[in-house]
């Protein structure tokens, strides 16, 4: 069994670092996939998502986007914003109102690109 207030402090430190941009992309990559099976615990699943993200670069931004794709996370979650509450949410949560469904589509975002930064060559361009 994983060691969890350990688990969920090396995912904190990988995802503030992603943020931060202090290494390269490859190595936060290793780290973030490495601390996010380590809290979610090693299922299929938790398997499957780290394979499937990377940090990465999409134009000047820096974020987690979807592995070997031009796509970032934060652009997903913002294409999610609007769109109407999945019909498998309402069955889980029948309690969930879309302007609940709305405000989490919204914080999805913005947690995303909290951990988003830009390219060190474009904050000089800029």
């Amino acid at each position: 069994m994983s060691n969890v207030p350990t688990a969920r402090a090396q995912l904190l430190e990988a995802l503030n670092e992603t943020a931060r941009g202090r290494a390269s992309t490859g190595k936060l990559t290793r780290k973030f996939c490495a601390a996010l099976t380590g809290f979610a615990l090693e299922t299929p699943d938790n398997f499957t998502c780290a394979e499937r993200i990377e940090v990465g670069t999409v134009g000047a931004d820096i974020g987690l986007k979807a592995r070997g794709q031009p796509i970032l996370l934060s652009k997903m979650a913002h294409a999610t914003e609007g769109v109407p509450m999945p019909n498998g949410l309402e069955s889980a949560l029948p309690n969930i109102t879309n302007a609940e469904w709305d405000a989490f589509t919204r914080m999805t975002t913005l947690l995303y690109v909290l951990l988003e930064h830009r390219s060190s060559s474009s904050e000089q361009q800029t």
